[in-house]
């Protein structure tokens, strides 16, 4: 009972949290959190930046300065931002904290999503309390709330120091994850550049439909590897809902059975309003399926053709037209892309 009566009251207790020096970052659809720890770098989770771009920082007042990232560590999971805010900075805890010790994590809770109504300004900034629960050699795990947006958040100690940089969570599990600061300062003492080839991997549901009275509609999946949102590689399969029936009711019909691209993209604007627009080239398999109503036979031929095409994506919804350069015609394939599951991995 004493040690348990000890942990509340360590949880409950009050301290200050330096949430002055904490700042959003939003790099293209990204919107995480970071800390000062100097007067000109910026803390915060690798994922955040992974995608590429000038990341923007926002401090509490509004003002918005675009930083340089500065160094990186994907295994990590760490950055730093090159920025001057003239914000306070906040120190780097020497030692590492004890399981069961109160701890507070600041961010923005669900980051894109701006709340309106009874709800107008909270989810910016916000403060959540909790324990250290467990210690790794490279992680903490602690019970403060973590939600999309506390990513790159600085997990604050009782003297108001940082002892972590706020990474991930376990989706439905309500188990928060932070690096270890001790990482963050080898990060700064190794001076670690960014790749340039850095990017992230991740999945696409895909339904489409060929051009043409011959067309039909199709579904599948698409796995994208992008560098640094600027060059994309592509792979897509994709199967047409009913071919043979299609067949026999209609002659003939055809779709694209597999697409591989090479996409070159420009992203506008930041967080829940951004968007890109793309160009590619690339290959693709025209498939077909023409059925007999005398025999019921259905036939099926396929054939690779290059490919070049345009994308317009806004949120989490890709619409693109490509053309498909067959020897003796020009078509056309309509798509719509969604990011289900999304985003992957990150290198």
């Amino acid at each position: 009972m004493p040690l348990m009566l000890s942990l509340m009251l360590a949880v409950n207790a009050a301290f200050a949290v330096p949430v002055d020096s904490t700042v959003l970052i939003t790099t293209g659809a990204s919107v995480c959190a970071g800390v000062v720890i100097a007067e000109d770098r910026v803390a915060t989770a690798y994922h955040c930046i992974a995608g590429g771009g000038r990341p923007m920082v926002e401090n509490q007042e509004g003002t918005r300065v675009i930083g340089r990232v500065l160094y990186a560590r994907p295994r990590d999971d760490l950055a730093v931002i090159a920025v001057t805010m003239g914000m306070p900075v906040v120190p780097l805890a020497e030692a590492p904290p004890e399981p069961g010790q109160a701890v507070s994590v600041v961010g923005h809770p669900f980051g894109t999503q701006e709340m309106a109504g009874y709800m107008t300004g909270l989810l910016r900034y916000s403060v959540s309390s909790g324990i250290v629960s467990g210690l790794g050699p490279r992680a903490m795990q602690t019970t403060a709330p973590v939600n999309p947006g506390n990513s790159g958040g600085p997990v604050f100690d009782e003297q108001g120091q940082v002892v972590g940089i706020v990474s991930r969570r376990l989706r439905g599990d309500g188990l928060g994850f932070a690096t270890r600061v001790e990482r963050l300062a080898a990060l700064l003492d190794d001076e670690q550049r960014p790749s340039p080839i850095g990017g992230t991997i991740g999945v696409h549901a895909v339904a489409g439909a060929w051009g043409g009275a011959d067309g039909t509609l199709s579904v599948g999946g698409e796995l994208w590897m992008s560098f640094r949102d600027r060059v994309v590689a592509s792979a897509q399969l994709t199967q047409p809902v009913s071919p043979r029936w299609d067949a026999m009711r209609f002659g003939e019909v055809r779709w694209l059975a597999a697409e591989g691209h090479l996409e070159l993209r420009q992203r506008f604007l930041r967080g829940k309003y951004t968007g890109h627009v793309g160009v590619y080239g690339g290959a693709a398999n025209l498939a077909s399926r023409s059925g007999n109503r005398e025999t019921f036979r259905v036939t099926a031929e396929s054939a690779w053709h290059p490919m070049v095409g345009t994308s317009v994506g806004f949120g989490s919804v890709v619409l693109d037209a490509g053309w498909v350069i067959a020897p003796d015609e020009v078509g056309v394939r309509g798509q719509m892309r969604f990011a289900w599951p999304g985003r992957l991995w990150i290198f």
